[in-house]
């Protein structure tokens, strides 16, 4: 569903999850995997994100699979000791 151009989700009324809502509201990290996937890292209580992109093109991503990991481990870790 659209609303002033932006995708604000759907469902129904009473009903919604909470899943969605952290998302749309930015609370929640979201660890995201594949060739084109965007991972998103909420910091200092919502007050900031971060995001790790993984390469488009999936030779590159599978060439490269473990460098991605590894920096998204990485800065999971350095969120955890915070």
């Amino acid at each position: 569903m659209a609303g002033n151009f932006e995708n604000v989700g759907y469902a129904k009324p009473g009903k919604a999850g909470i899943y969605n809502v952290l998302i749309m509201e930015e609370k929640q990290t979201i660890m995201a995997l594949g060739a084109g996937a965007s991972t998103k890292f909420v910091l200092d209580h919502g007050a900031r994100t971060e995001r790790a992109e993984n390469v488009k093109d999936v030779t590159s991503y599978l060439a490269r699979i473990d460098e991605m990991i590894d920096r998204k481990a990485k800065k999971m870790e350095e969120i955890s000791w915070h």
